[in-house]
């Protein structure tokens, strides 16, 4: 039978008569290197020692270690051969790691076969990625890089995540279950469809972790950006998730044919975004409408409101391609639109995303000015470091260059005076 402390048959022999005080020396340093070289036995090869200071120690090991005296905090090679012949000839079968692990009471050699065994996990895993992306259907495997993918996984702790479920290969076998399901082209699909064909109609919900490993799939294959939002991530590759949470909130402007009181908020989920024909134009054209990404500063909006202020809009975070979508249309009711975020990572890649998709759209206090006067106005942050690249500004490339030498990120809250002036001059700093 098989010792849990040894790991060898270790029943029918005495090995506690080894297990003596003043030979804990001897057997600590045979332990130590039995973890090493992740052997359980110790009976072949050499190992060095230090005498301890105490004679009797030194004295109940001489014989084990060698027929010369020891001196004290001496260094001696000691060959395992000798010290096996030694414990079996008063008891056959015993072996040094044997008495070492009972002795230090624990396993040798358990890192090293632990470490062996997570290799060898991680290269089934680094296969079923290889394995999984072959079997998708064409329209979906050609997007994906299945050594990226791994690479991805081992470099965010998803590989150190999945090695400690039991049942990692089912996780991953429904992940490519789900990424079978992809559509093609520019046909796109309910989540929910997508769900159901797993059995699961939860599978794809934001926080579940076959959608999160599928995301980060999509992402390390280098078919989805890093960086996107969960819903945007999914509505890249053509899966709509529920329209009726998000959308935009809006102040003072509305779509066409939608009446609520003066400076009332709303929120539009991107449901009716999508079925909203048009926007209600302005009270003269080329008039201001303010997009904003922080609730914050639409609310201080709001607070402040009097009659004539210019309307703002929050998109409440990362735009999907349909939030995008409405707001291009605001050129064609009349509006101008003036677009900010936050000066970070993804503050920037919103803007980038907004003067793309909306005709005629500019920047609101998005320049390398206005970050150095955010930085003076919030002062030392160290949450808000900047440890990502920064993307480009082509709106005005020295803000970048600021950005990467200051490596600091600033908020729109710190700016909100200056906003709040902007909204209600209706004009653009």
């Amino acid at each position: 039978m098989t010792c849990r402390v040894c790991q060898q048959d270790c029943a029918a022999l005495d090995v506690t008569r080894f297990v003596d005080d003043d030979l804990l020396w001897l057997w600590a340093a045979v332990a130590d290197a039995g973890d090493r070289r992740g052997d359980i036995h110790m009976v072949e090869g050499f190992i060095t020692v230090t005498a301890p200071a105490s004679a009797e120690e030194r004295s109940a090991g001489q014989s084990l270690t060698g027929n010369t005296p020891l001196k004290a905090h001496a260094r001696r090679r000691v060959d395992l051969a000798h010290l096996t012949r030694k414990l079996s000839t008063t008891a056959p079968g015993i072996t040094p790691g044997m008495v070492a692990a009972h002795a230090t009471r624990r396993t040798l050699g358990a890192r090293v076969r632990a470490r062996a065994q997570r290799d060898v996990t991680r290269s089934q895993m680094r296969q079923a990625v290889v394995d999984g992306v072959a079997s998708l259907p064409p329209h979906v495997a050609c997007h994906l890089d299945a050594e990226g993918v791994w690479e991805h996984l081992r470099r965010n702790k998803w590989a150190g995540s999945l090695e400690r479920l039991p049942d990692w290969r089912a996780l991953m076998g429904s992940v490519f279950a789900i990424l079978a399901e992809l559509p093609s082209g520019n046909v796109r699909r309910d989540r929910r469809f997508i769900s159901a064909a797993l059995g699961s109609p939860h599978a794809l919900d934001e926080g579940m972790r076959t959608a999160s490993l599928a995301q980060a799939v999509l992402v390390g294959g280098g078919w989805v950006p890093a960086g996107l939002a969960y819903r945007d991530a999914w509505e890249y590759v053509g899966v709509h998730s529920d329209d009726v949470i998000g959308g935009v909130s809006c102040l003072g402007v509305l779509p066409a044919g939608w009446s609520i009181p003066a400076g009332s908020l709303v929120t539009i989920p991107p449901r009716e975004l999508v079925r909203a024909p048009s926007w209600g134009g302005p009270r003269a054209a080329g008039q201001l409408v303010f997009v904003t990404e922080n609730p914050s500063i639409l609310t201080a909006a709001a607070d402040r409101y009097v009659e004539g202020d210019s309307p703002v809009i929050c998109i409440n975070g990362t735009p999907s391609s349909r939030e995008l979508g409405a707001l291009a249309l605001l050129p064609v009711a009349g509006w101008r639109v003036a677009v900010r975020a936050d000066f970070d990572q993804a503050g920037l890649r919103h803007v980038r995303d907004m003067l793309a998709a909306i005709a005629g759209a500019v920047p609101w206090r998005m320049g390398a000015d206005d970050y150095m006067r955010s930085l003076t106005l919030a002062g030392a942050d160290p949450l808000a470091a900047l440890n990502r690249v920064v993307g480009e500004t082509p709106w005005d490339p020295a803000l970048a260059v600021e950005m990467r030498n200051r490596r600091q990120a600033a908020y729109e809250e710190v700016l909100v005076d200056d906003l709040m002036a902007d909204i209600s001059a209706g004009r653009v700093h």
